[in-house]
């Protein structure tokens, strides 16, 4: 796998990481036609590397980062909240569309409803936003 942390990666899950330094050092060496490696080029593209990695540390404690199983949570708790929401709907228009005497009024109900749970779910996410202030819309 790409990363063992499960923070974001770049590097494709399907390729174990040691092949991937493998093939970009040949590429190099290849796209330079042979040429040694500069030693203070490498050195400072290292450096470079080290300090955007510690920076992404630092905004992962800082709370300005999520790992992706901490994304994967909110993403499936997040649906799982809009299938309650639309599971309970039917139980509610049911009788409304039972009742309605045309098919543009039976449109009209379902057209009010799914407005009407779609702004509640609108609120909800709102509201559970400004409660976390280390969410995205803190910044």
């Amino acid at each position: 796998m790409g990363n063992t942390d499960s923070t974001y990666s770049p590097l494709p899950r399907d390729r174990p990481r040691s092949n991937l330094c493998l093939n970009y050092s040949a590429r190099r060496v290849n796209t330079t036609q042979n040429a040694p490696l500069d030693f203070e080029t490498e050195r400072a593209r290292l450096a470079k590397a080290q300090a955007e990695h510690a920076e992404l540390k630092a905004q992962l404690a800082r709370g300005e980062l999520i790992t992706v199983d901490q994304f994967r949570v909110a993403v499936v708790d997040a649906i799982g909240h809009v299938r309650e929401k639309f599971d309970a709907l039917a139980s509610e228009i049911a009788p409304l569309l039972f009742a309605a005497a045309t098919p543009s009024e039976a449109e009209a109900i379902l057209a009010s409803a799914f407005e009407t749970a779609l702004d509640e779910l609108t609120d909800d996410a709102e509201a559970a936003a400004a409660d976390d202030p280390g969410g995205p819309q803190a910044a």
